[in-house]
C-alpha cells in the first residue's frame, strides 16, 4: 500500500508502476519520487507525486463518462 510521505526509488534498473485503471508510471534508473498525498475521491484514489530526481513517463487510460 502506498501512503503519504513514502519515497519510491530506482537504482540501476528502470521500474514500472501499473495501477488498477491501467495508468502506468515508468521510472528511469536512478529516479526518486515522493508520495505527497493519497486520498480517496469519488471511490477512487488520488495520488500526488513529487519528482525528486531522474525521469518519469506517464501513460494514462482515460475513461469517458
Amino acid at each position: 500500500m502506498i501512503k503519504t510521505g513514502d519515497y519510491l526509488q530506482t537504482r540501476k534498473k528502470p521500474a514500472i508502476l501499473i495501477f488498477n485503471n491501467k495508468t502506468k508510471v515508468c521510472l528511469s534508473k536512478n529516479t526518486s519520487l515522493k508520495i505527497e498525498n493519497v486520498q480517496l475521491v469519488a471511490d477512487q484514489y488520488e495520488i500526488n507525486l513529487s519528482l525528486k530526481k531522474g525521469n518519469i513517463l506517464l501513460s494514462l487510460s482515460l475513461i469517458h463518462i
